[in-house]
């Protein structure tokens, strides 16, 4: 039964995922299980990277060149405040300040701080995990009505 679940979760996962490689689908369609097994633990772990770079893809796409750079044999990854000031241009005011208040601004929550540096306690993570969740599907199966998702 858990095989199957497993299974079913790649299978929609390898077909409409755009920005997640080929080789971490796996990874991914392990996170979405653990999600809706209530496992938000570890999801959010698994989750927050896959956001995290695939955001940073799309910013790439929307301004048309990398946000990547090579320095001295080290690639250099712009942190994710910086791709959400990045995209404001492209994105609704209103989702510009949804995402900066959730993942890097003290004002809010600041999940991915807390989240990767260890803070958040498992209460936090077991509220908002579900809502990374969301966030995540809905970037990485329409990205392109992603940035439209909070326009009237």
């Amino acid at each position: 039964k858990d095989r199957t679940a497993a299974s079913g979760f790649y299978d929609v996962a390898d077909r409409l995922v755009t920005f997640i490689p080929d080789e971490k689908v796996i990874i991914f369609s392990s996170a979405l299980k653990h999600c809706f097994k209530n496992r938000y633990i570890e999801a959010s772990y698994m989750l927050m990277p896959f956001f995290e770079d695939s955001l940073r893809q799309l910013a790439c796409k929307l301004k048309g060149e990398s946000m990547t750079t090579l320095e001295k044999d080290r690639q250099i990854q712009p942190t994710l405040e910086k791709v959400l000031i990045e995209i404001e241009p492209y994105i609704n005011s209103e989702l510009h300040f949804e995402l900066m208040s959730f993942f890097t601004k003290g004002y809010s929550v600041n999940y991915r701080n807390e989240l990767l540096h260890g803070l958040a306690s498992p209460s936090t993570i077991i509220k908002y995990t579900p809502y990374l969740a969301y966030l995540c599907l809905r970037l990485f199966l329409y990205p392109d009505q992603f940035l439209e998702m909070w326009e009237e």
